[in-house]
């Protein structure tokens, strides 16, 4: 495997800075600052914000740079929406290629993530599933889902800190026994399900944020 370039390692430095919070919602990234952080040059630091610019991770705005993406319910929607076809079908896939070594290191992810604080439960469970979805022995697909997962970890992050982890966990459970038992149809049924809980649960935490409502109750869905 070739060494990772400059720009891959930045761009990899920047989307583990805003998954877990280090680059919060709404922060410029500004160049020069990044690069003394990190310790690099400007060079690779511009070319990896246009990466994440691409991948939805950072946005641009008129008069004032690039910033870090900020959470809403229509963008999860909309996330949502396309990790729902394309990761039932990973899950599929990959449960009758699934051997003993990737089985051991989803159990082991499984058991990490059991009573595991929130900055840590979203790593996690992006692992968990990546690694899943990458013994599908589909590359193309496995990208597009990877970049879905890194723009998906803030919200992952709201889940686990609003105390959906738990039920979470219940869907991890049911997709180890059914790719373990090697079944394809019922891994893409439980990879459904667990989607489309994360998606009302974390639609229901931002929805309650809305200012002016001060019941903290999301409208009926």
């Amino acid at each position: 495997m070739s060494k990772p370039s400059a720009v891959d390692s930045c761009a990899q430095q920047l989307r583990d800075m805003i998954a877990d919070g280090t680059l919060v919602a709404g922060q410029p990234l500004r160049q020069d600052e990044l690069a003394a952080q990190l310790g690099i040059s400007r060079t690779p630091i511009r070319e990896a914000i246009a990466r994440l610019q691409s991948e939805g991770l950072a946005v641009v705005e008129r008069n004032r740079g690039a910033m870090v993406f900020k959470p809403s319910p229509d963008e999860l929607m909309q996330i949502y929406e396309i990790r729902m076809l394309l990761e039932p079908y990973a899950a599929q896939i990959a449960a009758a290629r699934v051997d003993d070594v990737v089985l051991a290191r989803l159990n082991d992810l499984y058991e990490q993530m059991q009573n595991s604080p929130p900055w840590m439960f979203f790593q996690l469970n992006r692992e968990f599933h990546l690694a899943l979805y990458e013994t599908a022995q589909r590359k193309e697909l496995y990208e597009l889902i990877r970049a879905l997962r890194y723009r998906s970890d803030p919200y992952v992050r709201i889940l686990a800190g609003g105390g959906g982890g738990e039920q979470a966990q219940r869907g991890h459970a049911a997709l180890l026994k059914a790719v373990a038992e090697g079944d394809g149809d019922a891994a893409r049924s439980i990879t459904y399900d667990h989607l489309n809980e994360t998606l009302a649960t974390v639609t229901s935490i931002l929805e309650s944020q809305v200012p002016g409502r001060a019941n903290g109750k999301p409208p009926a869905r």
